[in-house]
């Protein structure tokens, strides 16, 4: 980034942007002029472990929710990031939406007569992977209509 001191025109500005872009392609230190100083644009350290923090900070907030991290903006490591998007949605719906879906039927089932309960049909949110739609098209049946 150049500052100047003072404003240098838009003909000075225009002059000090020449020298400097051919000074890079020329591929030499600029000699920078008219009073104008350069500095790097960088990251300062504490910047960075802030946005070290920030990241920490999602990963506990999807570990205490049961949450994959790359759902919420976090960050995955290790062999999960290998796995297909349609597989981590399935271990969405397994590990975290489940639970939840588990405590709204029984909550639904208290409110219904005794002969009757509430189930959600979980298989079928989980059922467009590619894997079961490639197993209902060679079905001897043929694909469902």
């Amino acid at each position: 980034m150049l500052y100047a001191d003072r404003d240098p025109g838009r003909e000075g500005a225009k002059k000090l942007q020449a020298e400097w872009m051919a000074a890079r392609k020329a591929n030499r230190a600029p000699a920078v002029l008219h009073g104008a100083r350069f500095e790097p644009l960088s990251v300062k350290p504490e910047e960075s472990q802030f946005l070290g923090t920030l990241d920490a900070n999602v990963n506990a907030i999807a570990r205490l929710y049961g949450c994959p991290p790359e759902m919420i903006a976090g960050t995955t490591a290790g062999p999960l990031a290998y796995t297909s998007p349609e597989m981590r949605s399935l271990d969405l719906l397994t590990y975290t939406v489940r639970g939840w879906l588990v405590r709204l039927e029984n909550a639904i089932t208290r409110l219904l007569p005794s002969t009757q309960y509430a189930r959600f049909n979980a298989a079928g949110w989980s059922g467009s992977t590619s894997r079961a739609a490639t197993r209902r098209t060679k079905s001897p049946s043929g694909p469902a209509s």
